[in-house]
Parts: C-alpha cells; sequence; structure tokens
C-alpha cells in the first residue's frame, strides 16, 4: 500500500501484489516492467491511484495467465 506516496522504479521488479486504494497514490514505471503475480487486484482492480510511464508496461501474473498492458 502505498498511503498517498509515488513507488518509482529503477528496474524491471516482480512483486505479489500492490494496493493502491488513494487517489494521491502513483505508481512510475518509469519506462520498466512491473510484473504483479497476483489476482486480487488484476487489471487494476480497486487501484484508485495513477500509473505513469511511457514506454512501460504491467504484466499481471497468476494461475498460468499473463495479461500485458501498455
Amino acid at each position: 500500500m502505498l498511503n498517498g506516496g509515488t513507488l518509482k522504479l529503477l528496474a524491471d521488479a516482480t512483486i505479489h501484489d500492490l494496493e493502491m486504494p488513494d487517489e494521491a497514490d502513483a505508481l512510475d514505471l518509469n519506462g520498466h516492467t512491473l510484473t504483479i503475480c497476483s489476482t486480487a487486484h488484476r487489471n487494476r482492480k480497486g487501484w484508485k491511484g495513477q500509473v505513469i510511464g511511457d514506454e512501460s508496461q504491467i504484466v499481471w501474473k497468476g494461475m498460468g495467465f499473463a495479461l500485458i498492458l501498455r
């Protein structure tokens, strides 16, 4: 959970889950790929914050399925 902050990627990363319940939250992909291995927040379900980053992508993995958002 970001609690109104900004998470900025410095390299490609893989995490289990990310919660962004506040509109003040921001995820700056900074040109990198973030892989999220969770079905709980798949396709930004429940996210109120914003995602920033040209040439970036989020890959949702879990249960043998991957969705790439650009």
